[in-house]
């Protein structure tokens, strides 16, 4: 005789298991921390945009400038010892009296912040610099062709040294013409931000 044959699942348990086939499960592709921390990062990316666009930094004029004598002849000033400045022709509409300018020398990493004192009223030559100005050497060399010249303030004098023992030395010449978001320094972007400055 031949015993019935029973089924290997038990009743409850094929019953259940059906009932989880009939229920829609979805797929756990991203766990809970890492779909916080990417909404995080996405919110930190907005904020450094948002700061990129609104906020501004200097921009920079430089040239050269030259301890000198002062002549009076541009200069209405009674100093004797100043820095003469000399600047790209693009800059002059920006040079005003008591406008900051940074004095360095190439071997020495110490800024002076000086003021300028007076601006002529034109542009000047290569050769009236060194007439009007009494530039020689490597300093009447350094300019060839019209710049914009500032007289600046050159007392205290650094080191505390006299003034009088740095005429002839030469500076490199910082001024802040102005200002532009951070976003235009970008590639791409900043030509975008340029044209709507």
């Amino acid at each position: 005789m031949t015993e019935p044959r029973r089924p290997i699942f038990r009743a409850d348990a094929y019953k259940r298991y059906l009932e989880g086939k009939e229920k829609g499960v979805l797929p756990n592709l991203v766990s809970p921390p890492v779909f916080a921390i990417c909404w995080v990062l996405v919110g930190l990316l907005v904020v450094a945009a948002g700061l990129a666009w609104f906020a501004r930094v200097p921009t920079f004029a430089s040239g050269e400038a030259v301890i000198v004598h002062e002549r009076l002849e541009l200069s209405n000033r009674t100093d004797d010892v100043v820095a003469v400045a000399f600047f790209p022709p693009e800059t002059f509409p920006r040079l005003r009296v008591g406008a900051r300018v940074f004095l360095r020398q190439e071997q020495s990493a110490e800024r002076l912040e000086r003021s300028i004192v007076a601006v002529p009223a034109h542009l000047i030559g290569p050769e009236a610099a060194i007439r009007e100005l009494g530039l020689s050497g490597g300093a009447a060399q350094r300019i060839t062709k019209p710049v914009a010249v500032a007289f600046i303030q050159f007392r205290p004098a650094p080191e505390g040294l006299p003034a009088e023992a740095y005429v002839g030395s030469v500076y490199r010449a910082e001024m802040q013409t102005g200002s532009r978001r951070i976003m235009s320094l970008m590639p791409t972007i900043g030509r975008l931000t340029q044209s709507s400055e």
